[in-house]
């Protein structure tokens, strides 16, 4: 369940709760989605509640500065060297460690947390990723959160991290047992395992139903992406945004360009497809080769330069698990979305309302053809989008979320350790 946002105001809560974040990466915008959620948690939460920050850290990476002197301490660790690596993964594959878990062993932060919690009292911990529990010592009194982006036992059997022949079905089958031992051991230990999608939720409760879990969307910067009075939408312009080296991104446009886009500018021949998108690969760039009337943009510096033209934005991606960012963007900039059913399961849109879903190739070409051709629906469907995305997917919004999730474990844990 999430929580209700009506009427919840910071007073309501715990005051100067002090709170242990563990992660895999340092917070950052737009680097990757699990880093991009923990910048936004950090930097609302850091505003109301003392929060200190463990995490691994690479050469090439840093704290940025404005979450940083938020809070309380950051204590940082240096990325694993390879060698090391190596070593951690052939010590998992003999204890039977999932590689996303073994790749992050460290004695170093094992003891560097443990000693952290030994001599803090803190209401809660929230791990990011399944890789941090290892981190976690047990038994601890305080509340316990697991965030999870996607969960791998549902993400390797949708989008497999091997080549599919013999010895990858076999690799990749051998890793999803290890996953799902690792996460029905040590999943039940957590007060609450949060995730993006409820359908990812449903898929786990039947893999691990000792577990308790909560759906937080995914969030969006909604003062960043918005509309713009001083850019308007080019008439018959359409775009699909996202990394184009990305399989199921490859796939979508691929199934767009050959399945759909031709219904489109058979009605509208003016019709203009844009791809914008860093590392498109040899299929993506062949696209625009077979029709000037799709562009290949490659990496670009602003994506709401190219969102703000758009008259239509399009995501035909076929996951269901985690959160589709591509849509939440087109959305908070007022861009009408069309998608398939499985891309709104994270967003939770209302159809006909937020977003138009179609899940065939001529039902999602009308969706975009209504959109092309009628400019009073597309601005009725473009208001209702960024009303949704102020109300309940803007990073402040979900954080207050979060913060009420972590203020009822923590009054329960407290409650139950007075009866102990």
């Amino acid at each position: 369940m999430v929580p209700d946002p009506a009427g919840m105001a910071a007073n309501d809560f715990l005051k100067n709760m002090h709170l242990l974040f563990i992660a895999p990466n340092p917070p950052s915008v737009g680097r990757a989605g699990g880093t991009t959620i923990l910048y936004n948690y950090l930097k609302n939460l850091a505003t109301r509640h003392r929060v200190d920050l463990v995490t691994f850290q690479r050469a090439d990476e840093t704290v940025p500065a404005e979450i940083e002197q938020l809070l309380n301490r950051v204590i940082s660790f240096k990325d694993p060297a390879r060698h090391t690596n190596a070593l951690n993964s052939l010590k998992g594959l003999i204890l039977g460690s999932p590689l996303a878990v073994s790749h992050y062993t460290s004695r170093e932060v094992q003891n560097g947390v443990f000693n952290r919690i030994s001599h803090t009292a803190y209401d809660a911990v929230i791990c990011q990723l399944t890789s941090t529990i290892q981190f976690l010592p047990r038994p601890i009194s305080c509340a316990t959160v697991l965030m999870i982006e996607d969960p791998q036992s549902v993400k390797f059997r949708n989008t497999p991290p091997w080549p599919q022949h013999l010895l990858g079905h076999a690799m990749t089958n051998f890793e999803i047992s290890r996953i799902e031992q690792y996460e029905r051991r040590f999943w039940k230990d957590f007060d609450r395992v949060v995730m993006l999608n409820p359908l990812d939720i449903q898929m786990c409760q039947k893999l691990y139903p000792q577990v308790q879990f909560s759906w937080l969307p995914y969030g969006i910067d909604a003062d960043y992406f918005a509309p713009r009075a001083d850019v308007t939408y080019e008439r018959d312009s359409i775009i699909f945004s996202g990394q184009m080296n990305h399989p199921p991104n490859v796939e979508a446009i691929i199934y767009f360009c050959k399945e759909i886009f031709p219904f489109v500018v058979a009605q509208r021949p003016m019709a203009q497809l844009w791809i914008v998108g860093a590392n498109p690969t040899a299929e993506v760039q062949a696209l625009g080769k077979q029709d000037p009337r799709i562009h290949i943009t490659g990496f670009v510096q602003d994506m709401r330069d190219f969102l703000l033209r758009a008259t239509v934005s399009v995501c035909p991606v076929r996951l269901s698990y985690g959160s589709r960012t591509k849509v939440l963007e087109a959305m908070a900039c007022g861009v009408p979305v069309v998608t398939l059913s499985d891309a709104n399961t994270g967003i939770g849109g209302v159809p006909d309302k937020h977003l138009l879903v179609a899940d065939t190739p001529t039902d999602f070409a009308a969706s975009v053809l209504k959109l092309l051709g009628d400019s009073e629906f597309r601005q009725t469907i473009s208001v209702q989008a960024r009303q949704f995305i102020e109300a309940e997917r803007s990073w402040s919004v979900l954080a207050v979320q979060l913060e009420q999730l972590l203020d009822d474990l923590v009054k329960a844990k407290v409650a139950l350790n007075a009866t102990r």
